[in-house]
């Protein structure tokens, strides 16, 4: 049997994933979440030598740059061309990140792929709408914040192409602005590393879409009076896409907020630090211009009220931080000062206190997450009731079998557990 490659976790994004195994001869389909060892055989001819996948990823990467910088030259006179063309860089940019896992990751279906094919161009390429659902599986990049800006990409180059005629020009530089901020945060950070032999031709694409700055430009001047009235509030700050300042803060009083630029449309959490400058939490940690290095995890440690406490009444207050229900991440949202909401210093997002609830099998407190019957399920943390995989009781949904009770963590006596909860079963 050939080796077996790690790259069962496409499965949940498009199928099973081809591992190959030698030179010539077979490749194992892994089925996602098997639980035996045993593998489906399919021929696939002639593998390529790494020297083979090198060539076709540089010409990938290449070919993504050369559409994205082809698409600012046609901004102003050709702007459906420019969609399409920016659309298109884009998507191969990220096919490029998918290849650099596994040259078959970049087929609509990983286990029929063959080299022979992809030579050929025959085989049929993973769709735009599903890529960056297959990114984010294989490469654990979390794609939330940019998931929406880049289908707007790729719907706008669908409408365009197909259906309507391009829109206004400035808009049209704002949704690529948006996006190109996005993906070179990509390509200049978390994957840099997979782009590093690309470096300088990145840069030079980046420096060519300086030519969005002439439209945005034009949205910016005739924004000035809507602007004013939020900077006499206190709530505009620089925008960290197209650096004009026009982005408004939604709650400029408190520690994080949403932020929305009125010039090219980027909206994302960000939070402000002592120094008053407010940066965007997935940027985090960053250099500010202050000079000093902030990071959430400062971030945290100034907003937990724990860390403001005395050491006893610290011992006696209990949990000061929730687990957020949006991003899922634990014991990171804040009570806002002097409010009855509560804020994520990891995603943002904001919540009322009604949203609180408490896992009712591990005691995690939670806050816009659904507790309901966490005493049987359990919440991201734990597992739950242990026997909670076998089959309910008959006509008793969301119960206990005959006999069970929550769990109940050290320390806490039966008495202390709310009375529902206790007489359930």
């Amino acid at each position: 049997m050939p080796e077996q490659r790690p790259y069962d976790l496409l499965a949940g994004a498009h199928g099973c994933v081809a591992a190959a195994g030698g030179v010539t001869g077979t490749v194992a389909i892994i089925a996602p979440h098997s639980r035996a060892a045993e593998c489906c055989m399919i021929p696939v001819g002639t593998m390529p030598n790494s020297a083979e996948i090198a060539k076709v990823l540089d010409a990938l990467i290449t070919n993504g740059l050369d559409f994205v910088e082809k698409s600012a030259g046609e901004l102003k006179d050709e702007p459906k061309f420019s969609i399409g063309h920016f659309a298109t860089g884009l998507e191969l940019l990220l096919k490029a990140r998918l290849f650099v896992e596994h040259w078959a990751l970049t087929a609509a279906h990983p286990h029929e792929c063959t080299w022979t094919g992809m030579k050929d161009g025959t085989i049929v390429t993973i769709q735009a709408s599903d890529i960056c659902d297959a990114v984010e599986k294989i490469t654990g990049t979390d794609m939330r914040n940019h998931r929406k800006v880049f289908e707007a990409v790729f719907n706008h180059r669908n409408r365009t192409l197909h259906w309507l005629p391009s829109e206004d020009v400035n808009l049209v530089a704002a949704e690529q602005c948006r996006a190109w901020y996005r993906l070179h945060q990509l390509l200049s950070g978390l994957w840099a590393s997979q782009f590093a032999s690309h470096r300088a031709r990145i840069d030079a694409v980046d420096k060519s879409l300086l030519v969005h700055k002439e439209y945005l430009t034009a949205r910016f001047e005739a924004l000035c009076n809507q602007l004013k009235g939020f900077q006499a509030k206190g709530a505009l700050t620089c925008c960290w896409a197209c650096k004009f300042n026009a982005a408004v803060v939604d709650y400029p009083d408190d520690p994080i907020s949403t932020i929305r630029c009125k010039v090219c449309l980027s909206s994302g959490g960000a939070a402000r630090f002592p120094c008053g400058e407010w940066l965007l939490l997935e940027d985090l940690p960053c250099e500010c211009t202050c000079g000093d290095f902030h990071s959430k995890k400062e971030l945290l440690a100034d907003l937990d009220p724990a860390n403001h406490m005395s050491p006893k009444d610290a011992s006696t207050t209990g949990q000061t931080t929730l687990s957020c229900g949006e991003c899922l991440n634990c014991q990171v949202v804040v009570p806002v000062p002097g409010k009855s909401t509560w804020v994520c210093t990891e995603c943002g997002a904001h919540f009322e206190t009604k949203e609180i609830g408490t896992c009712e099998y591990c005691n995690e407190e939670w806050v816009g997450y659904d507790t309901s019957d966490s005493a049987w399920r359990g919440c991201e943390f734990c597992d739950g009731h242990p026997d909670r995989h076998l089959t309910r009781p008959p006509g008793t949904p969301g119960t206990h079998p005959q006999g069970h009770q929550p769990h109940q963590p050290p320390g806490r006596s039966s008495s202390e557990v709310d009375p529902e909860i206790r007489t359930r079963g």
